[in-house]
């Protein structure tokens, strides 16, 4: 009776094309308020490599990642003087820089173990439970990433679309604008 009991609780537990359905609760941990002025969403894709060496294995993965890095301003810190008689506006804010890196695609396309020791007699033991070398490709493409996405030509990119946005925010109430980027 309880073995039939376990067989429909595991069969109710999938739905009519068989998948898994889980209630686990997601409750929200943090609301942050931001004031930032996003100008800038850059889509990337390469190639990582990455190795991991525990005491009996070394591991390398070859992955392939794809991400979207946003780059941004943060306009809480912006500082405005103001010429009221000549209708003008001078602003200084941060220059943009990678706000965040979402990460869309991790594939790892190759990986390849050596073992040491005496695990080739023992048999497989796998001492790298977490996966060490695929975290590291991961964390290796987010630094590529961000490292790419904050090149100078992006950043001018970025800074041409907020300047932009900004001018034409300031042109509807009939003032210029001029925008002073600081390095903070």
């Amino acid at each position: 009776m309880i073995l039939l009991g376990c067989i429909y609780l595991g069969y109710s537990a999938y739905t009519a094309n068989n998948t898994l359905i889980k209630s686990d609760s997601i409750s929200v941990k943090k609301v942050k308020e931001i004031a930032k002025i996003s100008s800038l969403d850059i889509t990337l894709s390469g190639i990582v490599n990455a190795d991991s060496n525990t005491f009996f294995i070394q591991k390398h993965v070859v992955a392939y990642i794809g991400a979207n890095a946003t780059l941004s301003t943060n306009v809480s810190k912006i500082k405005m003087q103001v010429d009221i008689q000549g209708k003008h506006a001078t602003i200084s804010m941060s220059v943009p820089k990678v706000s965040s890196i979402d990460i869309n695609q991790f594939k790892i396309v190759s990986s390849n173990e050596k073992t040491l020791g005496l695990i080739p007699r023992l048999g497989y033991i796998n001492t790298d439970t977490h996966d060490t070398a695929s975290t590291n490709a991961l964390f290796e493409g987010k630094k590529i990433i961000k490292e790419k996405a904050s090149r100078s030509e992006y950043i001018n990119q970025a800074k041409v679309h907020i300047n932009i946005i900004m001018t034409s925010l300031f042109e509807t109430v009939g003032w210029s604008v001029a925008i002073d980027w600081t390095n903070d």
